[in-house]
C-alpha cells in the first residue's frame, strides 16, 4: 500500500491541517517580537507570559496557562525549529482526523496541563520564580495522540535509527521520567512535558471534546447586557419626540428606544 492511498494522507479537509500552519506562523510571529523586544529594549516576555509559579498561582496571572507556548528561548532557534517540525510533522494528521475545533482543544489542554504540572512541582521543590516556556508540553500532547493514530508510522531516533512512532513517543515519555526518578535530574524540567502526554493519553482514551461554549457565551451576554428600560424613561423619551422632533434624540436615548422595541 503506497503513501497515497493510507487513510491520514488523504486530505479532505485541507483546512483542518492548515491550522497547524497557523499554529506555527503565530508562534514564529511571537518568536520574531520576543527576540526583538528582548534585544532592543531589555523586555523579558517568559516573566509575564511564560509560566512562573509565583505569578500563576500566587497573583491569578491565568493567561499563562496558555501563553508559554508562543514563547521560545531568544537565544536559541533550535528549541523553537525542533518543536515546529515536530508540530508539524505529527499535528497535521492529528488535526485531519480531529478537526479544528477539537485539535485546538487538544493542543490548548496539553499547555493547560503543562502549566499545571509545572507550577505544581514548581512550588513542591520551591522553585516559583524560574519561568517555563516552550511548546512541548502542548506537542507532547499530539504527540502521544498521534502515537495511537498511527503507531507504525516509521521514523528516524536521532536522524538515524528508524522507530515505529509508538515507540518513539514512549521512549520520550520513558525518558522524562526516568532521569527525575535516577536523581540525574529535578522534577521540574520533566513535569511540563509529562503533563502534556498526561492530557494528550486522556483526551484519546476517553474521547475528550472540545466544550461547547455557545450556552456560556449566551449567559455572559445576558448577564452583561443592560436590563429593559423603565416605561418613565420610554415616556420621557417620546414626549421629547412630541415636543421637539425624533432629530432632537441623543444615542443613548435612540438606544433605549431599540432595546424597548424588543422587549415587547
Amino acid at each position: 500500500m503506497g503513501f497515497q492511498d493510507r487513510d491520514y494522507a488523504r486530505r479532505q479537509h485541507r483546512f483542518r491541517g492548515r491550522i497547524v500552519l497557523g499554529i506555527i506562523g503565530a508562534t514564529i510571529a511571537a518568536y520574531v517580537v520576543q527576540g526583538v523586544l528582548l534585544g532592543r529594549g531589555g523586555i523579558d516576555l517568559s516573566q509575564v507570559f511564560g509560566v512562573v509559579p509565583k505569578r500563576l498561582v500566587g497573583r491569578g496571572w491565568l493567561w499563562q496557562l496558555v501563553t508559554h507556548v508562543l514563547l521560545h528561548s531568544p537565544v536559541d532557534p533550535w528549541h523553537l525549529a525542533l518543536n515546529m517540525l515536530f508540530l508539524y510533522w505529527l499535528g497535521t494528521d492529528v488535526a485531519e482526523i480531529f478537526g479544528v475545533r477539537r485539535f485546538l482543544f487538544l493542543y490548548v489542554g496539553g499547555a493547560v496541563f503543562c502549566a499545571a504540572a509545572y507550577a505544581a512541582v514548581g512550588y513542591a521543590s520551591g522553585q516559583t520564580e524560574t519561568p517555563a516556556i516552550g511548546a512541548s508540553g502542548a506537542i507532547m500532547a499530539v504527540a502521544v495522540v498521534a502515537a495511537f493514530l498511527f503507531p507504525t508510522r516509521t521514523f528516524l531516533f536521532m536522524y538515524v535509527l528508524p522507530m515505529p512512532l509508538w515507540a518513539l513517543i514512549t521512549l520520550y515519555v520513558g525518558i522524562d521520567l526516568y532521569y527525575p526518578l535516577a536523581g540525574l535530574s529535578d522534577w521540574l524540567g520533566s513535569a511540563g512535558h509529562l503533563g502534556g502526554a498526561l492530557f494528550g493519553f486522556l483526551c484519546h482514551r476517553l474521547h475528550l471534546e472540545a466544550p461547547d461554549l455557545g450556552p456560556l457565551l449566551l449567559r455572559l451576554r445576558r448577564l452583561f447586557a443592560p436590563g429593559p428600560p423603565s416605561s418613565a424613561e420610554v415616556d420621557r423619551i417620546l414626549e421629547k419626540i412630541n415636543v421637539q422632533g425624533i432629530g432632537e434624540l441623543t444615542d443613548r436615548e435612540r438606544d433605549v428606544l431599540r432595546r424597548a422595541s424588543r422587549e415587547r
